[in-house]
């Protein structure tokens, strides 16, 4: 983890090629998938104290993974969807409402679908009631990792 990076830095590192995990100054995380400087600007709270590169790797609590398994049982068990963790768990767990919807916008999501989404992990995580939904693990910005 570190600051949030200015926008030279952004485009120098191509940061828009990968997720993007803020945590604020209460420890909450959030995150965005492959945007540009502007755009994670516009959609980051003001209190980010520090931005990762998100290298696509998490853990979910046994808890977690049940409900999950119970919320999706008709998708999975008739295989009628396909959903990626980012913008289909993390970002509608993690954003506000609005900004999740813009970014799909971006992504080519009618808003009725992107709305529905949104409106169903809202009550997921509800239900749950476990507050935050995503941490960070900082592995320090020397570590090596490698993309494929």
């Amino acid at each position: 983890l570190r600051p949030m990076p200015t926008k030279e830095q952004w485009e120098a590192e191509q940061l828009h090629q990968y997720g993007l995990i803020a945590v604020d100054s209460k420890g909450n995380a959030m995150q965005l998938e492959k945007v540009t400087y502007d755009i994670a600007v516009q959609y980051l709270p003001n209190d980010v104290k520090q931005v990762g590169t998100s290298l696509g790797s998490f853990s979910l609590s046994a808890i977690l993974t049940e409900a999950l398994i119970a919320e999706f049982k008709k998708e999975l068990s008739e295989k009628t969807a396909s959903l990626d963790s980012d913008p289909h768990f993390w970002m509608p767990l993690t954003l506000k409402q609005d900004d999740y919807l813009a970014v799909m916008a971006k992504k080519d999501t009618p808003a009725a679908e992107a709305s529905a989404h949104y409106q169903r992990m809202a009550a997921f995580k509800t239900r749950l009631g476990l507050g935050s939904m995503l941490g960070c693990v900082d592995v320090g910005q020397q570590a090596y990792w490698w993309d494929y």
